[in-house]
């Protein structure tokens, strides 16, 4: 069983950013992920990187057609093929220093597979055994998936959407639905708004945003509005009827929604590692795990970061 100084799961941002700087500072680290294609975790992959990418085309084509206030004449619909190329090329040019490979020839050992914990300082990767003197483990979240009768009408990555599989969307949707009205939906929402798209946001809580500051939400909702985006405020999805409608409650009463695919933004869940009882490792009553104010476990070799922790889930 070989020896480390540090075992990190996970190569998203919270376990890339513990293994590099130790292993520079002399450390002898071992970094295990799970998915060779998603080193970076979801920063590179499906959260900043490609969200910031789309953000930026679809700022260029909503100031195109500002542009016609001032006599410029434009048409025609965007080429969501294209924007999915452009999106890739930023990703590519990141994956040039984020990958297995690169991380191979700093020196660093990688190991692919899924990890659980099985001892107090211990990690098995498939038959074999791992131990070191501090774990990080920095296994991330995942979109929470929406519970709704008729739901499973829809195929995933096509009518279903989330944060993770829109990227792989192949036909660009003349009508989205968003439901979750946080941070998530609604920057996917607009951008999908500005690039053509007839956004309708449900959000459960009649009040917009109301974890953002008070003084800017009404100013947000109202450009929001005014670019096109329709609001369901105080709503809530009941079912899915067919391919292509969905009904919902409202403060008025029910309603249904035609769409070409419905982008599900309703939270994240975290991916706790297997084997936390083996490893002394307690959970919550919520299945979390227990972790002191320095980030450490129950087992005070064992050390979280990143969404897993439970705070909040954004890379900076």
């Amino acid at each position: 069983m070989k020896t480390y100084d540090i075992i990190v799961i996970g190569s998203g941002s919270g376990g890339l950013n513990i293994g590099v700087f130790m292993h520079k500072a002399g450390f002898t680290v071992l970094m295990i992920e799970k998915d060779p294609d998603n080193v970076g975790g979801d920063c590179l992959n499906t959260g900043c990187v490609p969200s910031k990418a789309l953000i930026h085309i679809a700022k260029q084509v909503h100031g195109g057609r500002e542009a016609q206030k001032f006599g410029v004449n434009l048409g025609g619909t965007i080429d969501w093929d294209s924007v999915k190329e452009y999106i890739r090329s930023k990703q590519d040019h990141i994956r040039e220093h984020e990958s297995v490979e690169y991380f191979r020839s700093l020196g660093m050992d990688v190991v692919v597979g899924e990890a659980k914990l099985a001892g107090e300082r211990v990690v098995q990767v498939d038959q074999e055994r791992f131990t070191a003197k501090k774990i990080v483990v920095a296994t991330g979240s995942t979109p929470r998936k929406l519970d709704l009768p008729g739901i499973d009408q829809l195929e995933y990555g096509v009518g279903y959407l989330d944060s993770d599989s829109i990227w792989n969307l192949e036909k660009f949707p003349e009508k989205l639905v968003v439901i979750g009205g946080g941070p998530i939906g609604l920057e996917l929402g607009q951008a999908m708004q500005r690039l053509g798209s007839e956004v309708t946001v449900i959000q459960r809580e009649d009040i917009f945003l109301p974890k953002e500051d008070p003084e800017i939400t009404p100013i947000l909702k109202a450009q929001l509005e005014s670019e096109g985006m329709v609001f369901k405020m105080g709503s809530n999805p009941v079912g899915v009827l067919s391919k292509d409608h969905l009904k919902i409650d409202t403060p008025e009463g029910s309603e249904t929604l035609e769409f070409d695919a419905l982008l599900v933004a309703i939270g994240r869940e975290l991916r706790v590692i297997q084997g936390t009882e083996t490893a002394g490792v307690e959970l919550d009553e919520r299945g979390r795990l227990k972790v002191d104010p320095y980030l450490r476990t129950t087992n005070p070799d064992i050390i979280v970061a990143g969404d897993v922790a439970g705070g909040f889930q954004f890379t900076h």
